[in-house]
């Protein structure tokens, strides 16, 4: 009897260490699949964001340029206007310059005392 139950659980050893031994190669396996879809998930996120990234700055490249153009239009409109209108009038031109200076240089003035 103790040939047989030394057998038995020589089976039983062997065979407990062979579905470890499964197991541990089933563990091993879905680790590194959860490991490559990780990943692979990583790199999509990332591709993304580098393409939501690139998206932004064209948009934000494309908004400073009609900005500018914008500022180029309205400076040259401007620039056009008052010379025009010191063609008809120099001196009130003159007068309305010396006044807007003035009063950028109150407002800048009062800026700095209130700092």
């Amino acid at each position: 009897m103790s040939d047989k139950f030394s057998e038995r659980a020589e089976d039983f050893v062997e065979d407990a260490a062979d579905k470890a031994g499964r197991l541990v190669e089933d563990a091993t396996d879905k680790a590194q699949r959860l490991a490559e879809d990780t990943a692979a998930k990583a790199r999509e996120v990332a591709d993304d964001t580098v393409k939501n990234a690139k998206g932004v700055i064209r948009d934000l490249d494309h908004s400073a340029r009609s900005a500018a153009d914008s500022a180029d239009e309205y400076a040259t409109e401007a620039i056009d206007k008052v010379a025009a209108a010191y063609k008809r009038n120099p001196v009130k031109v003159v007068a309305i310059v010396v006044l807007a200076v003035a009063v950028v240089a109150v407002i800048a003035n009062a800026i700095t005392r209130r700092r």
